[in-house]
């Protein structure tokens, strides 16, 4: 799923691979609230 979604964003590789690695929800929510905060979505 984040492979795709991923690609709506300006630079989403190190966000994605955040992402891929998480093994704790807080971790996950972590990575993804940064990368929605730090990263335009393009549409």
């Amino acid at each position: 799923m984040w492979i795709y979604l991923g690609m709506s964003f300006t630079n989403p590789q190190k966000y994605l691979k955040k992402i891929k690695k998480a093994n704790r929800l807080a971790e996950y929510e972590e990575a993804v609230d940064a990368l929605f905060r730090e990263q335009e979505l393009i549409l």
